[in-house]
Order: structure tokens, then C-alpha cells, then sequence
């Protein structure tokens, strides 16, 4: 995967590679960036925890705040969706 920046179109471009060959690519506003960092930032801190977990081979006590937060954590993989911009206006993607 690389990404690029375009500041001209106000995006970033995720391009998807495979044997050197650009197989996909997803541009992103710029204004969505900072939900995508949110989205990879948590990923990395439950790599983290469960990092520290596996190499003591025990759980630590969870703090209030992370008992708080895991009730409106989602049990599978976190969705994002994205506005579709079409004519100049934001409209919700409804594609999956």
C-alpha cells in the first residue's frame, strides 16, 4: 500500500499494489483524515495491549475508562463510512 498527497483536490490516495503493479487505489478528503488516524491510532494501542497480554501470558485489570469505552466498542471490526460527494453537496455512501 502507498499513499499520496494531493493538495490541489484536497485528498489523500490510498493505492493498493501488487507485484509492482497498482491494482486499486481510494482516494480520501482530507476532512475524513482524521478518522482514519482515530481508526489506525486504536488499532495500534489494541496491538499494543494485546502485545503486553501475550508476553505475560495474563490480563491486566481493566480501567473504568476502558470498561466505559468497550461497552460502545463494536465486537467486530470498526466500519467507517465515508461521505459520497457528488455535486458539490456530502451525501452518506449507502455501498459496502
Amino acid at each position: 500500500m502507498r499513499v499520496t498527497k494531493h493538495a490541489k483536490q484536497h485528498k489523500v490516495v490510498l493505492s493498493h499494489w501488487r507485484d509492482g503493479v497498482c491494482v486499486a487505489s481510494t482516494p480520501i478528503d482530507l476532512a475524513e483524515v482524521p478518522a482514519l488516524i482515530g481508526l489506525l491510532a486504536g488499532a495500534l494501542g489494541d496491538a499494543a495491549t494485546n502485545s503486553d497480554q501475550q508476553s505475560t501470558g495474563r490480563s491486566p485489570r481493566p480501567s473504568p475508562w476502558s470498561r466505559v469505552r468497550d461497552l460502545f466498542r463494536p465486537t467486530l471490526a470498526k466500519v467507517v463510512d465515508f461521505p459520497v460527494v457528488r455535486g458539490g453537496r456530502r451525501e452518506q455512501s449507502t455501498e459496502r
